[in-house]
């Protein structure tokens, strides 16, 4: 009896430890580049989430008047810049102009808004990247020239594009389906057959068939939803974590990443800034 209570610890040890300790692969994910590091969807805050050790970089995009991609959180510049106006309504040349640092700091006075092609080219494959595309019906043909720079830079292997917006997705994939996406989501109901990203749905996210994996909203994503998307055979990522306690428990709970505004949390030699 002693012996094979010892061979059944020793299995369970072998064959399950995320579940005993969590797992030690979580990806890290830095949410707007790091934005407690640096002035958020700037070129500076994408080198400060690479310079913490990321697993991750990622950024939201836009599309200005004369069809530029730019990297903004918001669809205007006046939350982030000492500009004001929507990004759909300004040339490039317009937008440029604004100071994307000074609110954060003085020492990032002068940084601008990037394009989605200088991101790129800074990341280079250093670490993966995630393309946030915020309104994708919004913005006539920006799903294709998404997909060219990916592309033209030679991102397949680490970039990837996430979206609350599925048919946005579905057009990525049609164009090419060797590039990896995400489905982010708020929540889906264990019981009842709705789910919610950006509104509230009849059905199961499991439509999304196509895509790598989902990002819940981490208040959402419960062992429960853990487990259904390992399930159905995609890897499930959480955002916005920014405290080791939750960390802890995410990690335990088997999830595949973790988005933080604050990725030093997850590396504790990162020099604090």
């Amino acid at each position: 009896m002693r012996k094979r209570f010892c061979i059944g610890i020793l299995l369970l040890l072998l064959g399950f430890p995320a579940a005993i300790f969590g797992q030690d692969d979580v990806a890290t994910i830095a949410h707007r580049g790091g934005r407690k590091l640096a002035p958020e969807n700037t070129l500076a805050a994408l080198r400060a989430g690479m310079a913490a050790g990321v697993d991750y970089l990622e950024l939201d995009v836009h599309q200005t008047m004369d069809s530029v991609i730019v990297v903004s959180h918001d669809e205007t510049l006046d939350r982030c810049t000492d500009g004001i106006g929507r990004i759909d309504e300004m040339t490039f040349a317009e937008i440029r102009k604004a100071d994307a640092g000074s609110w954060f700091g003085p020492q990032y006075a002068g940084e601008r808004i990037p394009t989605l092609e200088e991101a790129l080219d800074l990341v280079d494959g250093k670490c993966g990247l995630w393309i946030e595309l915020k309104a994708g019906g919004d913005y006539p043909g920006i799903e294709k020239r998404i997909v060219d720079l990916i592309h033209q830079k030679h991102a397949e292997a680490w970039a990837e594009v996430i979206s609350f917006d599925g048919n946005a997705l579905r057009k990525i994939h049609a164009l090419d389906t060797n590039i990896r996406l995400q489905k982010l989501m708020t929540s889906n109901l264990t019981l009842l057959p709705l789910f919610m990203d950006t509104g509230i749905h009849f059905g199961s996210p499991r439509k999304y068939d196509f895509v790598d994996g989902y990002c819940y909203f981490h208040r959402c994503a419960g062992p429960g939803i853990v487990r259904k998307v390992h399930r159905w055979g995609k890897k499930i990522n959480i955002w916005t974590i920014n405290d080791t306690k939750r960390l802890a428990k995410f990690k335990k709970r088997g999830v595949d990443g973790i988005e933080t505004d604050d990725p030093v949390i997850f590396n504790y030699d990162y020099p604090q800034l």
